[in-house]
């Protein structure tokens, strides 16, 4: 049990912060040796215990390896889509916790159709059929997914479509076909480990996806920041009206609001009052004998100036927002792009774990095992 707490974590950990201290940091290069040898300990230990935890011989059977392959890695691409969409729904297309959780159902709700029908179907098509059947389902929701503008909830259906029915597919005949050559305690322990294996699938899941995406934000956020300076740096803004933008604009990306920068900055009255007054005065101390000057002339000067400020601060204002809008739009670009990048690298993996159809029997071998 330590051991197999110590190499999950062990590998956990290398899974999140591999980006933050680098894949080739000491650190990593540790955790990964420990749990190098937290397995191999662990298979040693087992394979001489009266009492194992994963009695080993489970592992000699194709389909139970299958069957096991099966199950962590479709609940890796599966969680992968539940756990990070709703995400991305409340960030980006700023949904409430809810809508978004209503917005995900489509997957679960295909799950729910499509496992007792995969249950029944076996017999039909054989496992491999079926299991290649639902890799290939999930494969093509991912694709649409990395292809697809998320902005569209309507496009985005299709996918969670595809990848819960692919996975409702795999489900629900997985845990009988991996438990069906044993009996006794064999059948019992082949179900706790194929149960404990779904569950190291989700871990895997967070642990990959989420490190990913983390990555990915920090990433798109740093470039966001770089191009918003520049851009308010060549604006035609005062230096001081570019650091308050600037400082806005920073304090909005770091607080993972990017796509809510502020645009509808406005100058109050009393600014440009203040203002007024400050430019006034110093025409006044560049007309000789201004003391001398009637007080009807004075006005005239001064409500000059402050129309002059005015119309000033209202093209600062139109200025700000159109480059706020524009920050805006790149933002929600670059975050659509980091949410979007894991599931467009996972599409050649999830293709090649469909190859773990292959250890399941064909209809006619499925049917003669049976026998």
């Amino acid at each position: 049990m330590l051991l197999s707490m110590l190499m999950l974590f062990s590998l956990t950990l290398i899974l999140i912060k591999g980006n933050d201290w680098g894949w080739r940091s000491f650190p990593i290069i540790i955790f990964a040796a420990t749990a190098l040898l937290s397995l191999g300990l662990f298979i040693v230990i087992e394979k001489h215990s009266h009492a194992p935890m994963i009695p080993l011989v489970l592992f000699k059977d194709r389909q139970f390896v299958g069957a096991s392959l099966a199950m962590i890695l479709s609940g890796v691409f599966l969680v992968a889509v539940m756990v990070i969409m709703p995400t991305f729904f409340t960030t980006v297309l700023g949904k409430s916790e809810l809508m978004a959780a209503l917005m995900i159902t489509p997957a679960s709700l295909m799950i729910f159709l499509l496992s007792p029908i995969g249950g029944r179907m076996i017999e039909t098509t054989g496992p491999r059929l079926m299991m290649l059947l639902g890799f290939l389902l999930m494969s093509a929701g991912y694709i649409v997914l990395s292809f697809v503008d998320p902005a569209y909830y309507s496009q985005l259906v299709i996918s969670f479509i595809l990848i819960g029915g692919g996975y409702g597919i795999i489900a629900g005949p997985i845990v009988v076909l991996g438990a069906s050559k044993f009996t006794g305690e064999l059948l019992t322990a082949s179900q706790s480990v194929l149960g404990l294996f779904r569950q190291i699938g989700t871990l895997l899941a967070v642990a990959i996806f989420v490190s990913a995406l983390t990555a990915n934000l920090k990433t798109a956020k740093a470039a966001l920041l770089k191009d918003a300076d520049n851009h308010i740096t060549a604006s035609a803004l005062p230096s001081a009206s570019q650091s308050s933008f600037k400082e806005s604009i920073r304090k909005s990306i770091k607080n993972g609001r990017a796509a809510k920068a502020h645009h509808s900055r406005t100058i109050s009255s009393d600014r440009i009052k203040e203002s007024a007054k400050t430019k006034y005065q110093r025409n006044l101390l560049h007309i000789s004998n201004s003391s001398a000057l009637p007080s009807s002339t004075k006005q005239k000067i001064y409500a000059a100036v402050y129309a002059k400020v005015k119309q000033d601060s209202l093209r600062q204002e139109q200025l700000i927002k159109r480059m706020a809008k524009d920050i805006k739009r790149e933002g929600n670009y670059q975050l659509k792009k980091a949410f979007m990048k894991p599931y467009h690298q996972a599409v050649p993996f999830i293709i090649l774990a469909g190859f773990s159809s292959l250890l399941f029997y064909r209809k006619k071998d499925y049917h003669h095992k049976s026998v």
